[in-house]
């Protein structure tokens, strides 16, 4: 009887360490809004948001992926221009939006590791102001 109690009180120990992924706890999605502020660069599509000749025409959001995930970043209320772009910790680009004109810009971009990126907004013919939120759903 002692022997049975004990065998069983092992395998209910190994059994609990043995989840199946459907019972992970869900983690909820992170999520902010924020304005993004930049004067108009003005000069043509080329060069704008590369730096030249100004950086005045950029707004910078520090974003860190705390685990692998799916980022979805959306530009709207934009009087004009702007872009919208994501960009590794070395500064390269990953991923631009799509919208080649005005009005709202948007792109998904999957996230492979935890790390730092930048969400970059740039004016290029536009209002000061743009509104940018970002979701960013666990893998």
């Amino acid at each position: 009887m002692r022997r049975a109690l004990l065998t069983a009180t092992v395998l209910v120990s190994i059994g609990g360490l043995v989840l199946p992924a459907s019972a992970a706890p869900k983690r909820k999605p992170i999520t902010k809004t924020y304005t993004a502020t930049a004067a108009p660069s003005g000069v043509g599509l080329a060069l704008f948001c590369t730096g030249f000749p100004t950086t005045t025409d950029k707004h910078r959001e520090a974003f860190v992926a705390p685990a692998a995930g799916k980022l979805q970043v959306t530009l709207t209320d934009a009087v004009g221009d702007w872009d919208l772009f994501l960009l590794d910790p070395s500064g390269e680009r990953l991923v631009e939006s799509a919208n080649l004109g005005p009005g709202d810009e948007t792109f998904t971009q999957k996230i492979k590791k935890a790390g730092a990126f930048t969400i970059l907004s740039c004016n290029g013919l536009g209002g000061p102001t743009a509104k940018v939120t970002y979701t960013f759903a666990f893998a």
